[in-house]
């Protein structure tokens, strides 16, 4: 018989699996070593090509001490992307949510701004409490909860001194105005978990960072909103908080949505474009059934034990009740399912169309997955009402023994991430796991990302 201890833990589970999974990893994770035997290679190179003229590795890559007033935009793309991972991953390692390690990286954010010459009127710091968050039940994939904030996997052993006593956060936000009002929105995360974050997300912040300076001597139609999100780890927080703040008619003026999340776990440049918007509620109701239904058949055939019938239809009501309360995790699920496709739209085969060009005069590989828009980070906060652009760098799962790292967390049925979340998220132990992919796939994200920026879309 299913007791209610089960069947609670089971709803809760299905609430958390997407922000949790990979966290229980972080525990058995080895924390000095590379995973991979001294002079070891990484098989499979070749087919995504990340041997590039920019460099084979980042050996002759000099790093600069002043970081964004030092820079020039007549470096290749990447190479000031990278800089700015090296100094993330150096000098603010284990920037959880709602510490003052976490607040301390949003103002070096600003002063980068700054340092790069944009108008301190174009820059905003976004603050929001915990308590906040709370009181307007801002968020519904994860419901607020102090105890998964102060939690060692995601604060890290003895590190309760660095919660804020404001339980506070903020979002970093910079807007380039262009000849039109209508807003591209470009997202990332720049929270992490205890390890210096390299992959997840300093890779997304350095994105967005080398992207802002170039785009200020390019001209662009659109207006170009540049938001750095903090407390993503522990449930998409600021993203929520950024997207409440918005009125009707902010949204409707809103072009599409870019996000930016571990763009060097693997060597496939990977995007999904899309949207989960128009589903009509009959089309829901099915997603819904169609959902519970390969849950409860997964969950039976993968368990010894024997159930009522009488059970099985109480957990499976359970289930459809607690899927339709929650709209975002149903049409993820379905997405993980297979059971729901991404709506196109006219942007997104924009998108599609300026990836195809790229991938001809660049010679970049840039894969094109839809359901990517699913994949979970701060776009779920937009792609069920906007078209999403999510960008994110993953290895093939076959290649994960070839890495030599003893986990990987699959986010498709061809591809995985591999070090997020886990001490192997460091700057060196990246490059040393793959050579020279760091300032590939930096490289090419640098050169979609401002593809799509310099666009005009109808």
């Amino acid at each position: 018989m299913i007791t209610i201890r089960i069947l609670k833990f089971i709803i809760i589970l299905l609430l958390t699996i997407l922000m949790v999974t990979v966290l229980s990893a972080c525990a058995s994770a080895p924390e000095d070593s590379y995973g991979a035997e001294p002079g070891g290679t990484y098989a499979g190179t070749n087919e995504v090509g990340y041997e590039t003229e920019l460099s084979d590795s980042l050996e002759d890559l000099e790093i600069s001490a002043g970081i964004g007033e030092s820079f020039h935009t007549g470096l290749p793309h990447g190479y000031i992307a990278v800089d700015f991972i090296r100094h993330m991953n150096d000098n603010f390692p284990g920037r959880s949510p709602f510490t003052y390690r976490e607040q301390e990286t949003a103002v070096w954010i600003v002063e980068e701004l700054l340092a790069m010459g944009h108008n301190p009127d174009n820059i905003e710091v976004q603050e929001f409490t915990f308590d906040e968050l709370v009181e307007r039940e801002i968020g519904s994939l994860l419901v607020p909860d102090w105890d998964f904030v102060s939690n060692p996997l995601i604060l890290g052993a003895e590190r309760l001194y660095l919660l804020r006593q404001d339980r506070g956060s903020q979002n970093v936000i910079l807007t380039l105005p262009g000849q039109s009002d209508r807003k591209i929105i470009v997202g990332a995360h720049y929270d992490s978990v205890p390890y210096p974050g390299a992959s997840d997300n300093a890779s997304g912040t350095a994105l967005l960072l080398e992207s802002s300076l170039r785009m200020l001597e390019i001209d662009h139609y659109h207006t170009i909103v540049y938001v750095f999100f903090g407390a993503e780890e522990v449930g998409l927080f600021g993203a929520y908080y950024y997207y409440e703040s918005l009125t009707a008619e902010e949204h409707a003026n809103v072009v599409m949505m870019i996000n930016a999340d571990i763009l060097i776990d693997g060597p496939y440049i990977i995007y999904g474009a899309g949207t989960a918007s128009g589903f009509a509620e009959d089309t829901f109701e099915a997603i819904v059934d169609s959902v519970v239904l390969s849950i409860v058949e997964e969950f039976l055939e993968e368990s010894d034990d024997v159930f009522q019938d009488t059970d099985i239809e109480e957990w499976a009501i359970a289930l459809a009740e607690h899927f339709a309360a929650n709209p975002t995790l149903t049409l993820v699920q379905g997405f993980m399912e297979g059971l729901v496709d991404a709506e196109v739209t006219d942007a997104s085969l924009q998108v599609d169309a300026l990836a195809l060009e790229l991938s001809e005069t660049h010679g970049l590989e840039l894969l094109a997955i839809p359901e990517g828009i699913a994949f979970t980070s701060d776009n779920l906060v937009f792609f069920m009402s906007h078209t999403v652009v999510n960008l994110i760098g993953l290895e093939r799962v076959e290649n994960i023994d070839g890495v030599r790292i003893p986990m990987g967390l699959q986010v498709h049925p061809d591809f995985a991430a591999t070090i997020l979340h886990t001490p192997y998220d460091e700057f060196d132990k990246i490059e040393y796991l793959w050579p020279g992919m760091m300032l590939a796939n930096m490289n090419a994200f640098s050169l979609f990302l401002e593809a799509i920026l310099s666009a005009v879309f109808s």
